[in-house]
């Protein structure tokens, strides 16, 4: 499940939608610790330029230890100006 809900925020977030992240919370689809700071993050971005999002990478607490009963999710990702 938590990699679900990781899934659907970074592609939010690929998708540039700052907005979209808060509706993903709310509507249960998707959740991010400090998803304020992530959607900030974008919104300042647009206003200087960036045209896109890149996610470099995604991983989880239980990939690396093996414990399934309290996953976090890590992932990384680039605001790029392209155009």
């Amino acid at each position: 499940m938590a990699r679900e809900l990781d899934e659907e925020m970074l592609r939010r977030m690929r998708g540039f939608a700052p907005d979209d992240l808060f509706s993903a919370e709310r509507t249960g689809k998707g959740f991010a610790c400090g998803v304020a700071a992530v959607a900030a993050v974008l919104w300042a971005a647009r206003e200087l330029g960036a045209d896109c999002v890149e996610i470099l990478h995604h991983s989880t607490s239980a990939e690396t230890t093996g414990d399934r009963a309290s996953v976090v999710g890590y992932g990384a990702a680039a605001v790029l100006k392209i155009a």
